[in-house]
């Protein structure tokens, strides 16, 4: 959708926490799809910083498409501080969700 079709936000800078929350949710179903590696590799670390990795490159990606492919669309490097922000919320919430209830489960 062109950027001219948007709806405005209520108030300035809530595109960012738009981001933020959608980052954080890809993040998020990024280790659900790995939940059962998380625990049996003992590659928790890696398996973190990779999904970081991959939700911060496909959020820079996005931006640059929005430069040189979208029309009506713009390149904000703030966007990218906010889809990295969300990407780390989400491996957060994962952890604290998730991660402790399957751990004590499998450990148990």
């Amino acid at each position: 959708m062109p950027g001219s079709g948007l709806h405005r936000m209520p108030f300035k800078g809530a595109d960012k926490l738009v981001h933020i929350s959608m980052y954080a949710m890809l993040a998020f179903s990024v280790l659900l799809a790995y939940r059962r590696y998380y625990f049996r590799l003992n590659k928790r670390t890696k398996i973190l910083i990779n999904t970081f990795i991959f939700s911060a490159a496909y959020g820079v990606l996005m931006e640059y498409a929005q430069k040189y492919v979208f029309i009506n669309r713009s390149f904000e490097l703030m966007d990218i501080v906010a889809n990295s922000i969300g990407a780390i919320l989400g491996i957060f919430f994962y952890r604290y969700l998730v991660g402790r209830k399957i751990s004590k489960l499998w450990y148990e």
